[in-house]
């Protein structure tokens, strides 16, 4: 029951205010999800102290889960 998606993501990094949006194509898929097309966008922040990211994921995946 596992899968991976990959997207190819290209967006903005504020590297003053760690605030990124970036959005792509699902380029590959693997498990549940192959064959899977769609776009995603990624938005939100880094906290520029600690490296973590918050992030918000909007988009539209479509795939066949009765194969």
């Amino acid at each position: 029951k596992q899968a991976t998606l990959t997207v190819a993501l290209t967006g903005t990094f504020d590297v003053s205010s760690g605030a990124f949006v970036t959005t792509g194509p699902v380029v590959a898929s693997t498990g549940k999800l192959s064959a899977a097309t769609g776009t995603l966008t990624l938005m939100g922040i880094e906290d520029l102290m600690t490296g973590r990211f918050t992030e918000e994921v909007d988009g539209m995946i479509c795939v066949d889960l009765a194969k």
